[in-house]
């Protein structure tokens, strides 16, 4: 499997797990993978009481050959996820970090 397929896979594989712990919720959970443009996403939908619920729990990239985490709302640890499924911290971008703060982390920059 090429590198591009593994992230793929890695991506999905959290995003689906997420998804079948939060089945039960009150909320729609919608995975929304294209591979075509390499986005993937994690929404919660629906309604608490009268207010309107349309969030974004998890949303990855792929840019440039790195996975970037551009949002995560959840309690994981994902950037660990990944590593435990072979990725390295310099394969992974926390898109959701200022870029001046992101030369702080172990993570890649950009």
């Amino acid at each position: 499997m090429d590198k591009l397929e593994r992230y793929r896979e890695s991506i999905k594989t959290i995003l689906k797990e997420y998804a079948d712990r939060m089945k039960n919720s009150e909320f729609d959970v919608q995975l929304i993978c294209d591979n075509e443009n390499d986005h993937y996403l994690l929404l919660d939908v629906g309604w608490q009481k009268s207010r309107r619920v349309h969030s974004c729990a998890l949303h990855f990239d792929i840019i440039d050959g790195k996975i970037w985490l551009q949002e995560n709302n959840t309690e994981l640890e994902i950037d660990r996820d990944l590593e435990e499924m072979g990725i390295s911290k310099k394969e992974i971008v926390v898109g959701f970090h200022h870029p001046s703060m992101r030369e702080y982390s172990d993570y890649a920059v950009s």
